[in-house]
This record gives structure tokens, sequence and C-alpha cells, in this order.
């Protein structure tokens, strides 16, 4: 499993500003948890938009309001650019689906999660499709 963070670079262009693997350690307790994300502020902040970031998607979450669903995408489908006033908790459930940032793209299979934090991004969907779980929180709109 991977945990990738998104934000925005140097440049304005959204990136991966966080990304490593993540797995249970061997000799881990019966209980015990690992830290994927963790905000410091309510809501998580994000990252100011491009100049021109293209359309914004209404996801119907607004500032202060949180969303749980499933999405999915058919086989070899796309979502181009686009962008949300939300923060999303996204993890790959089954299938399996590509990540597009303006600097660069993350192949992500089931098991793998992703903080979206309201950048600039695109999907693209792999042969059998994906099914992904994700929680969204609503921010100020931008």
């Amino acid at each position: 499993m991977q945990v990738v963070v998104t934000g925005v670079g140097p440049d304005g262009r959204s990136t991966v500003v966080d990304r490593r693997d993540l797995a249970v350690p061997d000799g881990a307790p019966p209980l015990g948890s690992l830290a994927m994300w963790q905000s410091a502020t309510w809501p998580p902040p994000v990252p100011p938009l491009p100049p021109d970031p293209g359309p914004s998607r209404d996801v119907r979450v607004t500032e202060g309001q949180a969303g749980w669903r499933f999405v999915w995408f058919a086989a070899d489908s796309r979502v181009d650019d686009h962008w949300t006033d939300t923060v999303d908790f996204d993890t790959i459930l089954a299938g399996s689906v590509t990540l597009v940032l303006q600097d660069g793209a993350v192949d992500l299979a089931p098991g793998d999660m992703v903080v979206m934090a309201g950048v600039v991004h695109a999907w693209h969907a792999g042969p059998a499709g994906c099914l992904l779980g994700s929680v969204l929180v609503g921010v100020s709109p931008r």
C-alpha cells in the first residue's frame, strides 16, 4: 500500500508532496495504528489555485460539511482536469486508476490511499475500471 499526499509545488502546479509505502510493521502489537496524514487545523488547509485551474466539480459537500461515498470509474474511462473545494481522503478498493496531477502521474492499486488537497487533477481508470471509497471534507470556497 502507498499513501500519496497532493499539494502544490514551488511553481504553483499540483504535485505529490509526500509519497510513502505503508505496511504493518513486523512484530506489531495486537492492536495499533499508523498515522497516514494529519491536519493541524480544521478544516484541513488547501493550497491556492493556479491562475487558470480549469473547471471545478460540484461534489455537493460545502464548507463545514463532510461526506463519504463510493466512486466508480468504468474500464479505461477518463475524468478530465478539475478541482473541488474539498479535501478528499481516497482509498482504492478495486481495480486501478492513474491520478494525473499537473506535474506528473501516479498509478494506484487496491489499498493505496490519496489525500487530495483541493488541487487540479484528473483520473484515468485502468482496464478493469476502479472503485474507490472517498471521504470529503468541505473547505472555504476559493
